[in-house]
């Protein structure tokens, strides 16, 4: 499944998604972070706007990208399926290296 991030949204070349996703991010470093506090997600890989390529989880392994979520018929796709986050915001255009 392909998702994007930037944490905070619309700002680029951080560590934040990398702390997010390693249980990492100081929700008191940014007012948009509170949100976050105590949020359990990862992804299998994180794809810079560099074309950086980063992994937190082994493929072999569930990563917790998808939320509650179904497709063509089979639910929890966070049990079947790879997760990427391209940083990024949706509806804007990402980078050709990505």
């Amino acid at each position: 499944m392909l998702h994007s991030i930037s944490l905070p949204p619309g700002r680029y070349g951080g560590d934040e998604v990398q702390a997010l996703f390693t249980n990492r991010l100081d929700a008191s470093a940014h007012p948009y972070f509170e949100q976050l506090r105590g949020l359990q997600v990862s992804a299998h890989f994180y794809v810079r706007r560099t074309g950086e390529l980063w992994q937190f989880v082994n493929c072999d392994d569930r990563a917790w990208h998808a939320g509650a979520s179904s497709w063509r018929d089979r639910a929890n796709c966070n049990d079947h399926s790879i997760g990427i986050e391209l940083e990024g915001l949706e509806g804007e255009r990402f980078e050709a290296a990505q």
